[in-house]
């Protein structure tokens, strides 16, 4: 049995239900050599996780949907605590998710990038990662998908989605009008609004 340390994780327990033993070595070592607390919140619909600087005490705190499945788990742990090591070097004299966090995530991945956790889609995609990590996993579509949940029967990714077709996101109906690079120009039916959504965004459909 893997030992956590005091102040390690506040939820211990489902830690161990998500992540096998040698991953939370990993990370054990992590948190030996920059001490910081991590704590899982109730899913966030704007991130996964978040890294902050206490500043009263200077501590570290990293921050991690606990609905996260353990690919994707890991993927924003690594992603969160290569924002401490910027902070730690930098301060905040550099861009959050600059040149120096890039390199920092990137050697990051070397530890987990050819664990059997991950199916051989998803270590693909850590590797296209790794050659320029992005500020938002979900701003890249056909790497994310890979990290996600099976979709249901009626689910789809928005990339996925030809204009004129008609769709519900969290009770109200859209209908795709543009898709542009990396999102989709959309209409909520009722109110005529415009919005766009990322192509990684999970919606319902018929």
């Amino acid at each position: 049995m893997v030992l956590l340390p005091r102040g390690f994780f506040m939820s211990k327990a489902k830690i161990r239900a998500i992540l096998p033993p040698d991953l939370r070595d990993i990370f054990r070592s992590l948190w030996e050599t920059n001490p910081f607390t991590l704590k899982l919140r109730k899913a966030r619909k704007t991130k996964l996780g978040d890294f902050r600087v206490d500043p009263a005490t200077g501590k570290f705190q990293i921050t991690l949907n606990e609905n996260l499945e353990a690919p994707m788990f890991c993927l924003t742990f690594l992603h969160e605590y290569a924002h401490l090591l910027v902070s730690k070097k930098y301060g905040r004299r550099v861009d959050p998710h600059g040149k120096e966090w890039k390199k920092e995530f990137a050697d990051l991945l070397e530890l987990i990038k050819d664990h059997p956790l991950f199916s051989r889609q998803q270590k693909v995609g850590i590797r296209k990662i790794q050659s320029n990590p992005p500020a938002s996993l979900s701003s890249k579509a056909s790497i994310y998908k890979a990290f996600l949940p099976s979709l249901k029967d009626n689910e789809q990714l928005v990339e996925a989605i030809a204009e004129g077709t008609e769709f519900h996101y969290e009770g109200r109906n859209f209908k795709v009008l543009q898709r542009i690079r990396t999102r989709s120009l959309c209409k909520e039916t009722k109110s005529g609004r415009k919005y766009y959504f990322p192509f990684s965004v999970r919606v319902e459909l018929g």
